[in-house]
């Protein structure tokens, strides 16, 4: 009877985070966008994912939980999930930002939160800094941050085995982002991508390297830490303790120098925290 009833929750929890996603596109600053829409009431919450990952990396489960208190939507960078052939010879943490906030405009999304991880987290900042009013609140999961170039923020990555199959290739990349991950789970964590071919949570390896130029440029810029330490746009550091990808004592301190700042030192997580901790992370934003 008690396993019984176990299932019974089980399936009941699964049928609470059923959302529906829809796939758009809209031509923007001359190249074609993609993103997806879910949920259709309350304060509109935009995310941005990390570098080499598309939106369809993001946790399903977090996803299907904000949509029950949000509008969500996912932005993907120019060059991804769209058949458009993309210039990256000009691509920056700027030019992705300026994306970003040319299609809040034109989506007509009022007042929304904006939500980066890792990768995302610079062009969360870089778009509040070109327009500081256009975002309530900005939320940052293990960001990339500015040093100036006078520390180095990212780990070096753990050589790997020949990967044989794509849960070879997946379940390295979680080995990296997840604290404590079991290669077991492999196979029921890969049902929680929104899509979950490798082609579809990971972008070409052309946009891939123009994404790692543009972090590197923007990460090292005095300018960009000048604005950093000028900002006023209000927003929420999730810092992981056990981030195998950025140096959390490198980017705590920098955090703590943003002016408008609130803290969270996330406990027991790796740096994908949407995917450690979903549903704990999206009742942490509703409360924020």
């Amino acid at each position: 009877m008690k396993k019984l009833c176990l299932i019974l929750m089980v399936m009941v929890l699964k049928m609470a985070y059923c959302v529906d996603l829809f796939s758009n596109q809209i031509k923007l600053n001359g190249h074609l966008l993609h993103y997806y829409k879910a949920g259709d009431r309350g304060q509109p919450i935009i995310l941005l994912t990390g570098y080499a990952t598309t939106s369809d990396f993001w946790n399903r489960q977090f996803i299907s939980c904000l949509a029950t208190n949000h509008q969500v939507y996912l932005f993907d960078y120019q060059g991804v999930n769209t058949p458009d052939k993309a210039d990256l010879s000009k691509m920056s943490i700027q030019s992705m930002a300026k994306d970003v906030n040319a299609m809040v405009s034109k989506l007509n999304i009022h007042k929304p939160l904006l939500l980066g991880w890792s990768m995302g987290g610079a062009v969360t900042l870089e778009a509040s800094f070109m327009a500081p009013d256009l975002y309530e609140q900005i939320y940052l999961l293990s960001p990339v941050v500015p040093t100036e170039g006078k520390s180095r923020l990212s780990l070096p990555m753990p050589e790997h085995p020949v990967f044989k199959s794509d849960n070879d290739v997946i379940s390295y990349v979680f080995n990296n982002n997840l604290y404590n991950y079991n290669p077991d789970d492999v196979t029921e964590l890969r049902k929680e991508f929104i899509q979950n071919g490798l082609e579809q949570i990971f972008p070409s390896k052309q946009v891939r390297d123009a994404q790692g130029r543009a972090i590197a440029t923007w990460i090292s810029s005095k300018m960009v830490r000048e604005q950093f330490n000028n900002a006023t746009t209000p927003a929420v550091f999730y810092i992981p303790d056990h981030d195998r990808i950025l140096d959390s004592n490198v980017a705590l301190p920098i955090a703590k120098e943003y002016r408008n700042a609130t803290i969270i030192q996330v406990k027991n997580s790796g740096h994908a925290v949407a995917w450690q901790i979903p549903e704990q992370l999206c009742k942490s934003i509703d409360i924020q």
